[in-house]
């Protein structure tokens, strides 16, 4: 399990990395529970469903 500390840490180092000629916002959403990923899967792309409910993954990429 991530803890607050690695995530706190992890989103200090992202913020300032550069995003297109530096005007597209940076937006980060932690969830930590499966019933907050259920929530979230009407938002997303067909595609990343499967990957972002996956309970033995807390984190994936293609």
């Amino acid at each position: 399990m991530v803890t607050d500390a690695e995530l706190q840490e992890a989103y200090d180092i992202a913020k300032w990395g550069p995003t297109s000629m530096n005007i597209q916002p940076f937006r980060v959403v932690f969830l930590r529970s499966l019933e907050a990923k259920e929530r979230l899967k009407p938002a997303l792309k067909p595609g990343n469903v499967e990957l972002s409910v996956d309970p033995s993954s807390p984190c994936r990429t293609r």
